[in-house]
Parts: C-alpha cells; sequence; structure tokens
C-alpha cells in the first residue's frame, strides 16, 4: 500500500482530496507579486499558488527566492505548517528552549512533536541548507505523526543505484516515500547528500524552496484537503458497509469438511529433508511407539535419512533434543537457539547414525525449569505437614519397601537438520520425532484401561544355590519346580532363575523379587513389596548367555536384600519371583507386558519348620483428587475466517477515519460489533473501488497474510511471555524477585508451549486463560516458593494479574485492511483446539507431591465394519491398523504441587493426529482423512493419568499412625480417569 493510500483507502475513493485549481486567477492572487512566486520555476508555479491559498507558505519564506535550497529553519516551519493544517489543531512548541541559535517557535513545535532534532545538545543550526535525506526524513516523520496507525513498510519500495550512500538513520524514511511515490530522484538515483566539496559546491543532494512547497502540497493534497458533505457521506458509508450482519452458522461438521488441512493456516505441516527413525526405513518405528526404559541407561540410536538434493548443498548434519515441539521451519542462522533445547551436537555429512543419552536430557529438562537458588529464608524441600516422623520399630528388612520405582513417561522431541556453507538450515528443519523415555503405560486391550489375560511364560528354579554348572559330576541345572529353600548358612546366597518361552520380540525382560505375592492383574510399575528388579536388553552380553545350549539365566544375590541372620524370624521368609517381557505396542507411549508363572525361594536359618509371612498394608497416596474432567470439542475454523474481525475497544470518529472527524466515540462500532471485509460482488455500489481493490489486495495471497499473522501471534506471544514475567516478580515480596526472575526466565525459554499452551494461534491468549491458576502456581514453584506457602506469598494476587495480563492481550489488535488498532480477528470464527480441563482439589492439611501427566486419546477400530462403515474401510486401507489415534498423546505435562486446599485447573491443549504414522505404522496421517478420523468412528477412548512423586513409605505410614512391623507399599503411584466420547460432543464428569 502507497503512501498516498493510507488515508485513501479507509475513505473510499472519494476522499483523495485535492486543492481548488491552482491556476486560476483568484487562487494566485496575493502571491503573484511575491519573489517565491515570481522567481519559481514553471512547473512550481501551480503548486506555490496552492499552498498559498490552503495556508500552507510560511510569511518567513515570501519574499525569498524559490530556487534556492532549503534551510533547516524553513523546513521546520513547512512541515509544521502541513502538521496543523492536516491535524485542525495548533501544535505547542517544547519548554525549556533546548537551543542557544533559534527561538523559532515553528522549530520548537517541530521539536516537540519529534519531527526534527538539534545539530547538538544545544544547537539547532537553522541557517544550514537541508540535503534530501533530511528532507524526506522530516516529511515522513511528520506524516507518521499525524498518522500513527498507517502501514510504513518498505516492501516493494524503489532501490537507488546510491541507496548504499543513504544514512542508515534515513534510509527507512527515504524507502517510504519513495514507495509512496512523493520524492523519487532522477534516473533511479536518489541523491541523498553531498559527498565531495565538488558535489557541495554544485549543491548537490539538496531540497529547493520550491521543491519542499511541492511536496507540503502533495502530501496535503493526499492526506487531508477540504471535507465537503459528499465526502463525509461517503466515509460513513464505507465504514457502515464493513458492519457485518448475522451470518447462518456452518456446523462443526461441514467446517471440518472445508477444511484443506495441507495448506492450513493454524497448523502447519513441514516436509524436512531430513527423515529419522529408529532403525530401517523413515517411520518404520513411529512416533511414540518405542519406549526408552530408563533401567536400561536411556541411549537411543536414530539413524538418519538425507535427500540426495540436500547433501549435493550439505556441509554437516545437527542433531537436537528438545523438550518441545520445534518450529518445523527452515534454520536461518547458525547461532539459533529454539526455546526448550536440551542436547545438540554435530554430525558429519557422511554420517548415518547418532545416539541420543535421554537421561542427559531429562537432567538437562530439569535444570532449565528448576531455579539455581532457591530464595532465602524459604523451606528448602516440602515435608508432609512438616512433621517430626516419628522412628518405625521396622525390621531393616522392611525399611525400602514399597518404595515408588517407575519413573514417570514423558515425550522428547529429537530432530536432524542439514547445513549449507553459510550456517543456515537447509529446507524444513521438521517438527522433531516425538519419543517416549521412562516406564511407558501398560497397553491395553479393548478399552478403558482393561489389562489382558495372558498366559504365563515359563520360569524355571535352579536345582540348588550357587552358580550354574554344566559337565561336572553334580550339574547345578534348571529344574521345572515352583518351589526352592534357600538356608542363610548356604555357602552362597546366589540363587538363579531361567525364563523361557517369551515373546521374541522383546526390548527388554524384567525380573522382580518381592515379599508380596503378584496378584492377577498386577501391573508391572507398581509392585508391593518389591525388594530387587533388574533388566536385560536384547543387544547385550547379558542377555546373550541367558540362553543357549547351557543357559545360566538370571542369578539373583539374595544377599543384597536379605535381613542379617540375627534379624531373621523363626521361620522361612517366601521370595516371590517373577519375569516380565516387555515390548513395544501398537499403542502410543504403551509397552504391552507378558508376565512369567511365579516361583519362590524360601529363605531362613536351616530346617525352618514354617513360613512367615508378613502383613502387606497398601496404604493410600497422599495425592489430590480428581474432581472433574471436562472435554471442549475442536472449534474449527470458519471458511472464511481471515475476513470477519471483531471492535475489541471502542474507538472515537477520528480513529475510525484516521484524523478526521471529532474525538467522540463512534457509535456504530461498540466493544463486540463484528466486521466484515469479505470483498463483495462487482455490481455492489456499496462499496467503493478503490477501498474495494485496497482490500482485495491486503487478502489477495493467503500465504501473505498467513506471514503477517505469524508475525503478529510471534510477537504478541513474546509481548506476553514478558508481560508475565513482569507480572509475576512485581505480585511478590522483594526478597523473593531475584530468584524468581531467573526461574520466570528458564520457564520462558522453556516456552509456555511445555504447559500445553501453543503460541501459533491467533486466539492462544484464550486457552492460556483457561488455566491462569495454573500457569501461577507453576511459576512460583520454579521459582523456589513452596508449594504449602503459596497463599502467603501471593497466589491469589498473582493468579488475577496473570489473567488481567492475558484478557488485555486479548484485545490486542490484529493485522487487518485498516491497520485499525482497535479491531482483532473473531475468535468465534477461528479454529480453537480441543482441550482438556482436569480440576484437582487437595483436601489434605499438608502440601501434595508434584505428579506427571499422561493422556492418550485413541481406539481399536471394529474390522467387522470393514467394507460396511466408509471410515474404517478407508483408514484400514491407507495404514493397515486396528490402533488409531485421535489426537497427539501427552507424556511428562507437570501437575504442580498444592497447597492445603488448593483447587487447580490443569489445561491440556490437544492437537489432532495429522502428520505422523500412527504407533506401529510407516506412512503419516494425511490431512484428507482426518475427517474420518473425527466423524466416523463414533466414541474414542480418553485415558488420563497422573503419576505422582510420592513421599518415601516409611515417612507416609508414619504419617498415616502406622508403627507395626509389616510390608508398606502404596496402592497406587497416581489417579486417572478414563471415559468415551464423540469427537464432536463436549464431556464433563
Amino acid at each position: 500500500m502507497t503512501g498516498k493510500k493510507i488515508v485513501s483507502m479507509l475513505l473510499a475513493g472519494s476522499m483523495l482530496f485535492s486543492l481548488p485549481g491552482a491556476g486560476t486567477k483568484a487562487r494566485a492572487a496575493g502571491v503573484e507579486e511575491q519573489v517565491l512566486y515570481t522567481s519559481a520555476s514553471d512547473w512550481a508555479k501551480p503548486e506555490i499558488a496552492g499552498a498559498y491559498d490552503a495556508g500552507l507558505i510560511p510569511a518567513g519564506l515570501l519574499g525569498r527566492q524559490a530556487p534556492l535550497p532549503a534551510t533547516r529553519e524553513e523546513l521546520c516551519e513547512l512541515a509544521v505548517g502541513l502538521y496543523e493544517k492536516v491535524a485542525g489543531s495548533e501544535a505547542s512548541p517544547i519548554s525549556p528552549n533546548p537551543f542557544a541559535d533559534t527561538a523559532n517557535p515553528a522549530i520548537l513545535k517541530a521539536y516537540a512533536l519529534g519531527i526534527t532534532t538539534g545539530t547538538s545538545a544545544d544547537t539547532f543550526s537553522p541557517d544550514e541548507v537541508t540535503n534530501r535525506e533530511q528532507v524526506a526524513t522530516m516529511f515522513s516523520r511528520t506524516i507518521r505523526v499525524l498518522f500513527p496507525s498507517g502501514a510504513y513498510d518498505t516492501e516493494g519500495a524503489p532501490a537507488f543505484l546510491d541507496q548504499a550512500d543513504i544514512s542508515a538513520w534515513a534510509l527507512e524514511h527515504v524507502l517510504y516515500m519513495g514507495k509512496a511515490g512523493i520524492l523519487k530522484g532522477a534516473e533511479g538515483r536518489f541523491m541523498p547528500r553531498a559527498l565531495t566539496e565538488a558535489q557541495r559546491a554544485a549543491g548537490y543532494g539538496t531540497t529547493t524552496r520550491e521543491q519542499a512547497v511541492a511536496i507540503a502540497v502533495r502530501i496535503c493534497a493526499a492526506q487531508s484537503g477540504t471535507v465537503g458533505p459528499a465526502d463525509e457521506v461517503g466515509r460513513r458509508h464505507f465504514a457502515e458497509s464493513l458492519l457485518r450482519a448475522p451470518l447462518p452458522k456452518a456446523t462443526e461438521a461441514e467446517k471440518l469438511a472445508a477444511i484443506d488441512f495441507d495448506h492450513r493456516v493454524f497448523r502447519p505441516l513441514y516436509d524436512p529433508p531430513l527423515a529419522l527413525s529408529l532403525g530401517g526405513e523413515p517411520g518404520a518405528a513411529a512416533p511414540w511407539s518405542t519406549v526408552i526404559p530408563a533401567s536400561g541407561g536411556g541411549v537411543q540410536r536414530f539413524d538418519l535419512h538425507l535427500s540426495a538434493a540436500a547433501l549435493a548443498r550439505a556441509k554437516k548434519l545437527v542433531w537436537q533434543v528438545s523438550g518441545l515441539p520445534f518450529d518445523g521451519a527452515p534454520v536461518d542462522s547458525a547461532d539459533a537457539k529454539p526455546p526448550g533445547l536440551l542436547l545438540s551436537g554435530e554430525l558429519p555429512v557422511a554420517a548415518t547414525q547418532f545416539s541420543v543419552d535421554f537421561s542427559a536430557a531429562l537432567a538437562a529438562a530439569k535444570a532449565l525449569t528448576a531455579p539455581a537458588v532457591r530464595p532465602a529464608g524459604l523451606m528448602p524441600a516440602l515435608r508432609p505437614g512438616g512433621l517430626t516422623l516419628p522412628a518405625l520399630a521396622l525390621r531393616t528388612l522392611l525399611g525400602s519397601y514399597g518404595q515408588q520405582r517407575a519413573a514417570a513417561p514423558r515425550t522428547f522431541y529429537v530432530r536432524a537438520y542439514a547445513v549449507d556453507a553459510a550456517g543456515a538450515g537447509i529446507g524444513d528443519a521438521g517438527a522433531g520425532l516425538p519419543v517416549v523415555y521412562g516406564d511407558a503405560l501398560e497397553a491395553k486391550k479393548g478399552t478403558l484401561w482393561a489389562l489382558p489375560a495372558a498366559k504365563p511364560f515359563s520360569l524355571k528354579l535352579a536345582e540348588r544355590p550357587g552358580e550354574v554348572t554344566y559337565g561336572k559330576e553334580f550339574n547345578n541345572s534348571f529344574v521345572d519346580q515352583a518351589e526352592r529353600a534357600l538356608d542363610s548358612n548356604a555357602a552362597s546366597k546366589l540363587y538363579a532363575v531361567l525364563p523361557a518361552g517369551f515373546p521374541d520380540d522383546l526390548q527388554e525382560l524384567r525380573l522382580q523379587v518381592s515379599l508380596v505375592d503378584y496378584a492377577a492383574a498386577d501391573s508391572w510399575r507398581n509392585v508391593p513389596g518389591l525388594v530387587c528388579e533388574a533388566s536385560l536388553f536384547p543387544e547385550s552380553a547379558d542377555f546373550d548367555r541367558l540362553l543357549g545350549g547351557a543357559p545360566h539365566g538370571f542369578a539373583i544375590d539374595f544377599s543384597a536384600f536379605v535381613p542379617d541372620d540375627s534379624a531373621l524370624p523363626g521361620q522361612a521368609i517366601p521370595y516371590y519371583i517373577r519375569a516380565v517381557a516387555l515390548r513395544d505396542s501398537a499403542q502410543a507411549g504403551a509397552v504391552e507386558a507378558a508376565y512369567s508363572r511365579t516361583v519362590v525361594v524360601h529363605y531362613g536359618k536351616p530346617q525352618a519348620s514354617s513360613v512367615q509371612f508378613f502383613e502387606h498394608i497398601a496404604l493410600s497416596p497422599p495425592i489430590p483428587t480428581i474432581e472433574r474432567v471436562s472435554y471442549v470439542p475442536v472449534q474449527w475454523e470458519a471458511e472464511n475466517w481471515q475476513y470477519h474481525y471483531v471492535v475489541t475497544r471502542q474507538p472515537t470518529e477520528k480513529e475510525v477515519f484516521l484524523g478526521f472527524g471529532a474525538d467522540r466515540p463512534y457509535a456504530p462500532y461498540a466493544v463486540g460489533t463484528k466486521l466484515d471485509f469479505t470483498p463483495p460482488p462487482p455490481e455492489d455500489k456499496s462499496w467503493w473501488e478503490e477501498a474495494v481493490e485496497a482490500i482485495k489486495g491486503f487478502f489477495k495471497s493467503l500465504a501473505d497474510f498467513a506471514a503477517k499473522l505469524v508475525n503478529w501471534v510471534s510477537k504478541a506471544y513474546a509481548d506476553l511471555k514478558s508481560g508475565l514475567i513482569n507480572l509475576v516478580v512485581s505480585a511478590l515480596p522483594d526478597a523473593l524477585q531475584g530468584p524468581l526472575r531467573v526461574a520466570l526466565t528458564a520457564l520462558v525459554d522453556y516456552g509456555l508451549a511445555s504447559i500445553g499452551i501453543p503460541p501459533t494461534l491467533p486466539n492462544f491468549d484464550q486457552l492460556a486463560d483457561l488455566g491462569v491458576g495454573y500457569l501461577a502456581a507453576v511459576a512460583m514453584q520454579q521459582a523456589g516458593v513452596p508449594a504449602d506457602s503459596l497463599t502467603a506469598y501471593g497466589l491469589e494476587e498473582l493468579t488475577d494479574k496473570v489473567g488481567d495480563g492475558l484478557r488485555e492481550s486479548a484485545k490486542r489488535a490484529s493485522p487487518n485492511p485498516m491497520n485499525w488498532t482497535f479491531i482483532k480477528l473473531d475468535p468465534e470464527d477461528l479454529y480453537r483446539p480441543a482441550h482438556l480441563l482436569v480440576e484437582l482439589y487437595n483436601p489434605y492439611d499438608f502440601a501434595t507431591p508434584k505428579g506427571s501427566l499422561s493422556l492418550t486419546v485413541d481406539k481399536f477400530m471394529d474390522l467387522s465394519q470393514n467394507g460396511v462403515n466408509p471410515a474404517v474401510t478407508r483408514l484400514y486401507a491407507a495404514y493397515g491398523s486396528s490402533y488409531v489415534c485421535l489426537y497427539k498423546p501427552v507424556f511428562g505435562l507437570e501437575v504442580p504441587a498444592m497447597e492445603p486446599g488448593q483447587r487447580l485447573t490443569v489445561p491440556i491443549v490437544l492437537e489432532e493426529y495429522v502428520g505422523l504414522p500412527f504407533p506401529g505404522c510407516s506412512a503419516p496421517v494425511a490431512g484428507s482423512d482426518y475427517g474420518h478420523l473425527y466423524g466416523g468412528l463414533g466414541a474414542f477412548n480418553f485415558n488420563l493419568f497422573i503419576q505422582y512423586d510420592l513421599p518415601p513409605i516409611t515417612q507416609e505410614a508414619a504419617r498415616q499412625g502406622y508403627a507395626k512391623e509389616a510390608i508398606y507399599s502404596y496402592s497406587a503411584l497416581g489417579s486417572g480417569r478414563s471415559f468415551s466420547v464423540q469427537p464432536g460432543q463436549a464431556y464433563g464428569g
């Protein structure tokens, strides 16, 4: 949009005002005898006559030679006259006067308006001759002061041959004035200033008085003029034509059917030239299907697959690990550091593999979001109720039983991209391959966490204690028996077991020893009375020695956990042993578990006549209750969402008409008013021709508009994050503000997206507003405030301030054809992702521990409907799996510790499962198929689980008043909620 059209577009064609005919006798009267007029060039005489009649020529300029260069003082007088003419009000001079060499009111007014500056701290140099870049800058500043909401980008500006000679401080103004057609230069050159003595002597690069007058006239003609009754009617007609009548609402199904998922603004898909896999071809191991166990050291190998075109340009490869999805766009700088980055490295172009240590990634993630320094005077750690724990009269034997051993699963994102010689990435870098680190969830058969009833595989016991031997007179080989004895005075306390018949494609073989017999449906993740646990992995040397012609099995060292002889009871102690084979599952973030039969080793003094059974007490974990879980379906974007806006604050007439009209409110544009910029058909004369063309130009390319929208969202999101830091810091006492700012800076670097708020949506502020209490609690605890002190340190005040900040950000104007600051895209027509709200309550009089939330939304299709239900037919044919996901799973979302009596809502923003393979498949889910998932398969299963960092079992037993000898364990590691609902239906329960 040119500078001349900043206002003319809004005023709809009829408002491109011009001055009365400059060549008439009446217009020239009074100036004909002035030297300025009689000495002027012929081309300038009409401009000067019009300027005189319009009152634009200052008195000091009359009687002076028009073809001579204008001085700084004369230029100020012209610019201030232009400002006062267009604005319709008189400017005020700066006071006190900062200059020692002038008292001209016009200069002081120009200085106060920001149109000009001095040549030093106390001099202005009024008689100094101006050059063309100074003139361009001064008039450009005048326009910007008059119309601060105008569009002043320089895209499309002419490229002058002598552009390198333009001073850096003037370049933007010169390019804008050139783009607007106000200052064009000659023969491709702008001639900004004299650079040599010869040029100075010849007057090169100066602006004459008549040229300066002509510039002022052109600006005034384009931006102001005499407003007649027809103009008033025209601009009001235009503004009112934008008022949007109520439109028939499309159903969500109709909106979904109209969406082109491959070209969406809201959820871009990326096509990186370098792909990753966990073995085999790209996609052979689908996202989330391979779980990297913490017990295996956490190292995972990735294979690289680089396209030939990228390989030809690449100089090196870069790999990165983040706790958040990456921005998948190309990386344009070698120094780029995405938010949430945890690990990175470089590889030669010829590399085909690299490995990631996810235990190091987890440590980096904890360091990134945990404050290095806690506020002085606060509790360094949490203890339930601050109790002094009594000593329990428990044997050493039982002191560590029942501890939580499962590592909560969390998602990390891994990507690699090629870099060219300039250090920039080649093609899209990609959002990253999501992988799960920790102990996976148990794969479910059917629905709602139903566990399989599989036949156990074999587990044999060695014939006697000690090492397994073959080829000797008295072999110690394996026997198919379920019980054996181990005397306390035996020479060796090793006892071997041999698993056999487990699945060939297992990823981990885990051995567990417990004092409590395993329940038939017990999970391997939470074992009551567990005293020993070990794992073998298929690629390890120990695994190779496990089987074979002379199998060695698992050798269990009982000396590591049995009690001292002096503490042994008179009866033998039974130890229950089983093996668990874990293998990848088709289900996201889960593994299938196959269990061996259970065998028992009785340990005790020789000739123990009976068996000592310890009482097992399962303690309820001290965790928050899930009061309610609400599901809100997707609000799909309307087909013409980009044309629909809403008024966010009451504008004045002057704001609506960009400088024209009064300062009174413009009544038709009340807050909440809907505006529609949809270009009308050609025969609709209610729109003015030039306005129609300008609006069409603004929306002509959805890609260009999307770029403007992304830039706007990026800035708004950055401002919001910065504002949240200031809000949080200001809400707390001075002693907390330093450490809190450090902690929050890390939190912002990690991104609000880490708690489920995506920064890519125009209405992200609405999503964040769903969980302001959650944001506040996470921020305070990451700053080191103990959970039981949140209220004392201002949690409620902080929550209110965060909410106010988010709501204020919701009023921020989004890109629009008028550059109005009081409208934004209508949220009712924008995409809003589905989300879950999990309402938690702490019923205790002490702080509950923090937790980690996991969520899957999936189902097994009924394959009996293949060939009957088009959705089942299409999806099964395209992806070859009955297991499908509706939304991308969530692993590792933080649930903060909660203070006594606190209620907290945790928001979980859900992202459609598009662009990635279903677990167990290779082909990524196409956007064109998502309608089948969302609307053709009926209800999906929502499975929510929150695992908590529970306190030591002995501590919790003491808090609950237990002091007797027993085996204590937690009845569960956390809490969960499962429900089934159709994707487009809301749920609450």
